[in-house]
């Protein structure tokens, strides 16, 4: 019988040491034909001309007319999809559930046994600042609040299904008080949905300000195999391989077939080479080959250097799955989560060429080894090693025990992350751009597959940019039930803004809290339109921190850009230090006040990512001293201050069907039973018109005449316009 990955509980005593292990690896693998280190992987490029060179490159400007993520084989990076025991269990639930938990309530308030809103905790996040509406607070697929919204206010929550809604999604977002719309009810006042990436003009159909969508415009630029190298490759040949040595050497087929042969020859054909689709996942149409006629040459392929030396746990292979948050482009801001999944190949690694056809000992995806009949089922406790799945806390207590710092892998996994991210920059923020009309509708997450080599390298194999949260098990659950919850809550949803003020501040009333100015979805604290005067500042500081050789001077702005604060500065403190409030598991990696060696990397410096760099250099060490700075700011209202020219018209809601949003059929479990919900409204209170004369800044000073402030509603809510001759406005 196959020996299984050691457990914590009961480890075999012939287990090697660490550095035993890796001689024993090396002399087994010496007589392979293979290369002699690591390094050797990055050494291809001194074979390329200078004509390869120009091939290489003039395609991969940013293809702004070349296909978009519009490909039927782009849309199914979505793991798999595969329904589970524990998926099933949680799906036995409909919505007719949460109409018996409000009766539930009705009786609790006829027998009076429920405490008062007073006495319990708000299902609500509050924000850090004042005149900043709560956002909503999501619970584990296993937890409710102890006091739900009222009806009233949860009424206007609405989860808008696809056909890739995980069940742990549906239960968590069911838990926090959303009512789940059917994937083809073409109802456009839902709230939030979670779906496959689309066509990025796909993303101008949002229907509405105050709803999200889980994904960016253009992705599929580090989510798709070929482009992820290309842009990988472009910063590699420009900053060398002492900073970019992550991904494994990769040819793109057929546009590189002669490079590909050149290499192929140069080696003698000695080598292993992996065999991929740019744009498919959980293992679909990979091999591993090692003669040139087993490689298709005119279809779209991928052909990468497969690392022969993997680090082996218990003589057994496997990979790590890495959970990455993107919640703004612009500053870009990423979040590393610290659990994941470490998943093993079902059969004993064998280096030799004739197993390479055996993808239960050289693959290591759970859609492929589940079929193995060697393959055991993941533990049910997230604690325990064995099986064919652990959790990454579990093979980072592996580590220690066998005498290995995890904190250098983690490190330089952190590294690779930010990177990657920066590699594509530069395209998905012009998609972003030109797709997206505000800061609140996008956000993402991403599954890095990571290999470590027996020299505990990472290596990058692949970007998922829908990767797959459903459960297979308790240990799944485990993990994504948290990393789902705090997805959400660092993203931070609000009610929709379909209360008039008064009628807020009585639903806050009726909670017991007098410190919450607003309750709902307010847009002034998303807006992407600057005024000119915002315009200038952003110019004038990007034309200060450049030399004439292009290099980035940190010192010229690290002071003055944070010396005084626009209304579009404030805002965007606001939505980094809310996020930040919401971390638990998550740490946002990047910016930090030590990641400004990364700006080099970046195609342009930006100023956002300036700023925030700066703030975190200043308060990153005590950031409570900046955080009552915003507080001060917030309560003269200065983030509520936006360009006159922004709309104060309530906008026709437009219909985005997320239902063509779809991956492969084969498995899903979906809620047969949700009820068709009707389009619910509200009356809507007139509202009064008043002044504020307290927003005011620094830029409008110089301008004549001084602008009047007159309260406007937009869809709903009140809004603070500039009653003044059109000032200019910019998208940022």
């Amino acid at each position: 019988m196959e020996e299984r990955p050691a457990t914590k509980r009961n480890r075999p005593d012939t287990m090697m040491e660490e550095g035993d292990k890796l001689c024993s690896s090396k002399r087994r693998l010496a007589d392979e034909g293979t290369w002699s280190s690591d390094s050797d992987y990055d050494d291809l490029d001194a074979m390329i001309t200078p004509s390869d060179l120009e091939n290489l490159t003039s395609g991969n400007e940013d293809d702004e007319d070349e296909e978009d993520d519009d490909d039927d084989s782009s849309i199914v990076t979505t793991g798999s999809n595969t329904p589970s025991v524990v998926g099933e269990n949680l799906e036995s639930f409909s919505l007719t559930e949460s109409e018996k938990n409000n009766n539930n309530e009705k009786e609790q308030k006829k027998r009076n046994l429920g405490p008062s809103f007073l006495d319990e905790a708000l299902p609500l996040s509050r924000s850090l600042f004042p005149h900043v509406p709560p956002s909503i607070h999501f619970y584990s697929h296993n937890r409710i609040p102890q006091r739900p919204l009222p009806l009233k206010l949860r009424q206007f929550l609405k989860w808008k299904l696809s056909n890739v809604t995980p069940a742990v999604i549906k239960r968590i977002v069911s838990n926090s008080g959303f009512r789940l719309l059917r994937k083809n009810t073409n109802c456009a006042e839902w709230t939030g949905t979670w779906g496959n990436h689309m066509k990025s003009h796909l993303f101008k159909s949002i229907p509405r300000d105050c709803a999200k969508i889980n994904h960016f415009p253009g992705t599929f630029t580090i989510g798709r195999k070929d482009r992820l190298w290309k842009n990988y490759h472009r910063l590699k040949l420009k900053f060398g391989k002492e900073e970019f040595s992550f991904l494994p050497r990769t040819f793109c087929l057929p546009d590189e077939n002669k490079l590909l042969r050149k290499v192929w020859l140069k080696r003698g054909g000695k080598e292993k080479w992996i065999v991929k689709p740019p744009a498919l996942s959980r293992g679909n149409g990979i091999r591993v080959v090692t003669r040139w006629v087993d490689i298709p040459k005119c279809r779209p392929l991928i052909v990468q250097k497969y690392i022969s030396r993997p680090h082996l746990i218990n003589a057994t292979k496997y990979d790590l799955r890495i959970y990455v948050l993107v919640t703004s482009l612009c500053p870009l801001k990423i979040y590393l989560f610290e659990d994941g999944l470490a998943r093993f190949a079902s059969k004993k690694y064998d280096a030799d060429p004739q197993t390479l056809s055996d993808s239960y000992m050289h693959l290591t995806n759970y859609s492929i080894n589940k079929n193995s009949s060697s393959y055991c089922l993941p533990n049910e406790d997230a604690e325990v090693r064995q099986g064919h799945k652990w959790t990454l806390a579990s093979l980072w207590d592996y580590f220690k025990e066998n005498g290995i710092d995890h904190n250098v892998v983690w490190g330089r996994i952190k590294d690779l992350v930010i990177k990657t991210f920066i590699s594509a920059e530069d395209q998905m923020y012009r998609r972003y751009r030109t797709n997206v009309s505000n800061h609140y509708s996008t956000y993402e997450l991403f599954g890095f597959d990571v290999l470590l080599d027996a020299k505990l390298k990472p290596w990058l194999i692949e970007v998922n940019i829908s990767p797959s949260l459903h459960s297979a098990s308790p240990l799944d659950l485990h993990i994504k039930s948290a990393l789902a919850s705090e997805v959400f809550n660092i993203a931070r949803f609000h009610i929709p803004p379909k209360l008039a003020p008064k009628t807020q501040k009585a639903f806050l009333a009726k909670l017991g809290v007098d410190d919450i100015h607003s309750l709902c979805f307010d847009k002034r604290l998303y807006v992407r339109e600057i005024s000119k005067s915002d315009k200038a500042k952003q110019d004038s500081i990007l034309n200060s921190v450049l030399l004439d050789n292009g290099i980035l001077q940190r010192e010229t702005y690290l002071e003055s850009i944070i010396e005084k604060l626009t209304p579009d500065d404030v805002r965007l403190l606001i939505r980094a230090e809310d996020e930040l409030a919401q971390t638990k598991k998550f740490e946002r990696i990047f910016p930090t006040k030590d990641t400004h060696s990364y700006f080099k990397f970046f195609e342009i410096p930006r100023y956002h990512n300036l700023f925030l760099d700066a703030w975190e250099n200043k308060y990153s060490e005590n950031r409570q001293i900046g955080i009552d700075r915003l507080i001060s700011l917030c309560n003269e209202k200065v983030h509520l201050k936006v360009p006159s020219t922004i709309s104060t018209q309530k906008k026709e809601p437009q219909i985005v069907n997320v239902s063509m949003l779809k991956a492969p059929t084969s498995g899903e479990n979906t809620i047969s039973n949700v009820d068709s919900i009707e389009t619910l409204t509200s009356s809507i209170e007139p509202m009064s018109t008043g002044s504020d004369s307290a927003i005011q800044s620094e830029n409008d000073k110089s301008r004549s005449p001084s602008p009047v402030f007159k309260t406007s509603t937009i869809n709903g809510s009140n809004e603070i316009s500039e009653n003044v001759t059109n000032q200019g406005v910019i998208l940022t």
